[in-house]
């Protein structure tokens, strides 16, 4: 019989509720805008329009519709959210790539050097597409609100890709709970600096467009914001935590030599005795 784990890690919307899972319904007759199925380890049930069935059986369909690996050596260079995005909503494209990383976890090696565990990627929803990793963006609501595009090894050129027109002010954080909580939170111009902050047991959000951040973004957090800049970045980030006020803060730091930024650090072992 499937854990609830088990069943977490395969559906890619699902929420653990004690003895149960809750999801959006997978039944193709039933375009289910607000999460109505309960899956339990035996059975599930869609509370709505009633499609019901065995827990075991629904985690074999599903693993059956995995998207075979794409090829390793691609040269993609326009923005892969165009293509994707004339097959299907963002929704559905973030769900079909996790689906894809979930399968075939060896696509993820270049997560692997960046020291993500896998329970970490399941837990971010990452996926794989086309050589591409997508990070979904998450409110703190816990609503997918954009999404992010990293280039993988194979492919050579820019290495960021967004949504056409999405809002240059949506931030990332791999723990809004932590971030609400805390007295203080480490901001970061990247995505994988603000992991490798996370990791690291403190609280983190990044921007998704660089340094285009507006100070409004954070005008919520009523909080100590300690920016924590790429070599190279320390003046922006000077710029931003002076609009701040009393809010911001910047870490100053030297970079040894061959290392850029936080994740670089992360992985080098000295990012701990920093935060």
């Amino acid at each position: 019989m499937p854990t609830l784990y088990e069943i977490t890690d395969a559906i890619y919307d699902s929420k653990p509720y004690g003895r149960y899972v809750l999801t959006h319904c997978i039944s193709p007759d039933h375009d289910d805008r607000k999460p109505s199925m309960l899956v339990y380890p035996d059975r599930y049930i869609c509370l709505s329009c009633g499609f019901s069935g065995k827990t075991e059986q629904l985690l074999l369909q599903l693993q059956s519709h995995s998207i075979i690996p794409q090829p390793q050596k691609q040269t993609f260079v326009r923005n892969p959210f165009n293509r994707w995005l004339r097959k299907s909503d963002l929704f559905q494209t973030l769900k079909t790539a996790y689906r894809a990383l979930q399968s075939y976890p060896q696509q993820g090696s270049y997560l692997y050097k960046r020291r993500l565990t896998k329970d970490l990627i399941t837990k971010l929803k990452i996926g794989y597409s086309d050589g591409y990793y997508t990070i979904p963006i998450i409110d703190t609501e816990n609503k997918v609100k954009g999404a992010l595009a990293r280039a993988g090894e194979s492919i050579e050129g820019v290495r960021y890709f967004v949504p056409k027109g999405q809002d240059n002010n949506l931030l990332f954080s791999p723990d809004w709970q932590q971030v609400k909580e805390s007295k203080d939170v480490y901001l970061t111009f990247g995505v994988f600096d603000a992991i490798a902050i996370h990791q690291c047991g403190r609280p983190a959000m990044s921007t998704t467009s660089g340094k285009r951040l507006h100070p409004s973004a954070l005008q919520d957090f009523r909080k100590r914001i300690i920016i924590f800049p790429d070599w190279g970045e320390e003046v922006d980030a000077k710029r931003l935590a002076n609009k701040l006020g009393w809010r911001g803060e910047v870490v100053k730091y030297k970079y040894p030599d061959g290392l850029k930024d936080p994740s670089n650090l992360y992985n080098a072992g000295l990012l701990q005795g920093l935060l």
